[in-house]
């Protein structure tokens, strides 16, 4: 049985402002807000800092990120441990799978120093 989604544990929201980015759980808000499908799955971008990393490498508002370090991430909460196994493991970069309106493509962020 799949785990459901409603009920995700954690915050609904992500900011990461070392990356100039926000990330959102995708529900019935961020579906009507973002035009998303009621399959869609992933993590969806509500906020990007101009000029910030997110920013460069190309991700807007609206994207989804279905995968991190191509693992499927469903949850801000799932996105954020997978941003920390990266940093654990003192990778420089990490790796997104972004579905946005040109369909799907690998984004890599750089991670910032800690």
């Amino acid at each position: 049985m799949p785990p459901t989604e409603a009920k995700t544990k954690g915050p609904s929201k992500l900011a990461l402002a070392d990356l100039g980015v926000t990330f959102a759980a995708i529900d019935d808000e961020t579906r009507a807000k973002y035009n998303l499908s009621d399959s869609q799955r992933g993590v969806v971008v509500t906020d990007v800092t101009r000029d910030g990393p997110a920013d460069t490498r190309g991700l807007q508002t609206g994207d989804v990120v279905t995968e991190v370090q191509q693992v499927g991430v469903n949850s801000p909460d799932a996105l954020s441990k997978e941003l920390t196994r990266a940093r654990q493991q003192k990778k420089h970069t990490i790796l997104l799978l972004v579905q946005g309106q040109d369909g799907l493509r690998w984004v890599p962020l750089p991670l910032s120093g800690e």
